[in-house]
């Protein structure tokens, strides 16, 4: 019996684009969409408050989404960290207050690598 190939969608998606691209004349850019489960997301904290006493006010660059340990550990932490304000008025959306967030790596394929360094054999 011949072999039987498994392909994902992100594979079978890239073949159809590396196929495009080999028959076009002039390359087209190749954009990458990740899912939300894949992209990194650092904060920097420099917080007036925080919502419970185990919370750090301060802290220097450290992974935000996706960290499962500081995810599971300190939820609340967590969730005023990654919380978004809205402003009705204006109707922009804000990091809360003291939190500073980035992309590491923005415009490349580096945050995309791994889900989460916390969890083994992945």
């Amino acid at each position: 019996a011949a072999p039987v190939l498994f392909i994902s969608r992100a594979m079978f998606s890239l073949f159809v684009t590396a196929f495009a691209l080999a028959a076009s004349a002039t390359p087209a850019p190749v954009v990458i969409i990740p899912g939300d489960g894949s992209n990194q997301l650092e904060a920097r904290l420099d917080k007036p408050s925080t919502v419970s006493w185990i919370c750090s006010k301060k802290a220097d660059w450290f992974r935000l989404w996706l960290s499962t340990s500081n995810l599971l550990a300190a939820t609340n932490c967590w969730a005023d960290n990654i919380k978004l304000v809205y402003d009705e008025e204006h109707d922009v959306l804000s990091n809360n207050a003291g939190v500073e967030t980035r992309v590491p790596d923005f415009g490349g394929t580096g945050a995309l690598e791994e889900l989460d360094p916390d969890v083994p054999f992945h």
